[in-house]
C-alpha cells in the first residue's frame, strides 16, 4: 500500500518539530507528507522548512494557504492533495508510537472490511508527561465509546454509534482511497472531517477501532480542537455549557441534512437506515425543546431516552439538562 499523510499546522511552532520526528521514525516508513499551513504567524513554517530539509524529506510537500480557511477546510484540502491507498490524519502537536504505522497497515492489509480506523491514544501535557485518565465504567477510549474490549484488541463500531457522536480525535484515524474519494465528492465541511469520514466507513459497515494507543495526544491551551482531562469535546459539556449545547444540537441537525442526502445516493442497507431514523426522530425533538423551548415535548423526548439510552449521547444528565435549559429561555 502506499501510505500517506494528510497534515495541517496553524501557529504550532511550540510542538511541531516533535510532531514530524515522530511520524519520520516510524518502523513503516510513509510514501507521502502532505502539510497545509493555514497562514501561521509564528514560526511554524520556518520550522518545518528547517527540519524537513535537515531530514531530507523529499517525499513531504508543504503547502503554504493565501487565506486562512480555518481547520475544516483547510484538512480538506490537505487530504484532497494525498495520492495514497491509506490516508492518516495528523495534527501539529502530538507524538506518535514507532509502531504506528506498520500496525495499521497491516489490520488494513488482513481485513478488507476495515474502511476507517480509529485507535486509542495516551493523554500528554505540554511538557511531554503523562496524564492519567480512568475510563467510565462501559466506556472506552477516555469515555468516547460506550462497549467493552481488551488491551490491542480490534471493535466494530456500529454505524447507529456514529450517528449519535464521533468516537475518537482525528489524528488517531486512518481510512481507505475510495473512503477519501466519498468525503470529497460528497461533504460540504459542514461537520468535523474526522466524523464525516467515520460516518461514510459507518455506511458502508466499515468503521472500527483499536484499542491500543497509537499516538500521544497533547493537552495544552492553545488546541484548536482537543479535550480537556475532564470532558471530551462532545456531549460531555451540555451539563456546563448552554451555549454548547445549543450549537452541538445544531450540528446534529446538520449532520441529518447531511446524511438524508448520502443516503439517496449512497446504496445504504435498510438496517442502517432504520437506527438513522430513530436517531433523527431524536435529535429532531431535542431541537425543538431546547432551541424553540417547546417544554411540552419533554415527554415524547423522555420516551426516546429511555428507548435509545447509551450512557453517553443519550442519557438522563442531558435530558434533564434539556429541560432546564427550556425552562429558563421559556420564561
Amino acid at each position: 500500500m502506499k501510505i500517506s499523510i494528510a497534515m495541517t499546522t496553524y501557529n504550532g511552532e511550540a510542538y511541531i518539530e516533535k510532531q514530524i520526528i515522530s511520524i519520520l521514525n516510524q518502523t513503516r516508513k510513509v510514501d507521502e507528507i502532505i502539510i497545509c499551513d493555514d497562514c501561521s504567524t509564528d514560526a511554524t513554517v520556518t520550522i518545518l522548512e528547517h527540519v524537513l530539509q535537515r531530514e531530507k524529506c523529499s517525499y513531504c510537500h508543504l503547502v503554504i494557504n493565501d487565506t486562512n480557511l480555518g481547520y475544516k477546510k483547510n484538512f480538506r484540502k490537505s487530504i484532497e492533495m494525498t495520492s495514497g491507498d491509506l490516508i492518516f490524519l495528523c495534527d501539529q502537536d502530538d507524538i506518535w508510537e514507532s509502531e504506528k504505522i506498520e500496525l495499521v497497515e497491516k489490520l488494513f492489509s488482513k481485513n478488507k472490511k476495515i474502511y476507517a480506523l480509529n485507535s486509542a491514544f495516551t493523554l500528554i501535557d505540554g511538557q511531554d508527561k503523562t496524564i492519567s485518565y480512568k475510563n467510565r465504567r462501559g466506556f472506552l477510549n477516555h469515555d468516547m465509546i460506550r462497549g467493552k474490549a481488551g488491551n490491542n484488541e480490534l471493535v466494530h463500531i456500529p454505524y447507529s454509534m456514529v450517528l449519535r457522536y464521533n468516537i475518537s480525535p482525528g489524528c488517531t484515524m486512518a481510512f481507505r482511497k475510495d473512503i477519501k474519494e466519498s468525503y470529497l465528492k460528497y461533504t460540504k465541511s459542514m461537520l468535523p472531517h474526522d466524523w464525516e469520514i467515520n460516518l461514510l466507513s459507518g455506511m458502508k459497515d466499515g468503521c472500527y477501532f483499536l484499542n491500543k494507543p497509537l499516538i500521544r495526544y497533547r493537552i495544552h491551551g492553545k488546541n484548536t480542537l482537543g479535550m480537556n482531562t475532564n470532558d471530551h469535546l462532545s456531549v460531555l459539556h451540555f451539563e456546563k455549557d448552554i451555549d454548547f449545547r445549543v450549537r452541538a444540537i445544531k450540528e446534529k441537525m446538520a449532520l441529518i441534512s447531511i446524511v438524508e442526502k448520502w443516503h439517496k445516493r449512497l446504496q445504504i442497507k435498510e438496517k442502517e437506515l432504520k437506527q438513522y431514523r430513530k436517531i433523527k426522530t431524536y435529535d429532531m425533538l431535542r431541537e425543538k425543546v431546547v432551541c424553540h423551548h417547546r417544554i411540552d415535548l419533554w415527554f415524547p423526548l423522555l420516551a426516546m431516552t429511555l428507548a435509545l439510552w447509551d450512557g453517553k449521547y443519550v442519557r438522563f444528565k442531558v435530558l434533564f439538562g434539556d429541560l432546564f435549559y427550556a425552562i429558563r429561555r421559556a420564561r
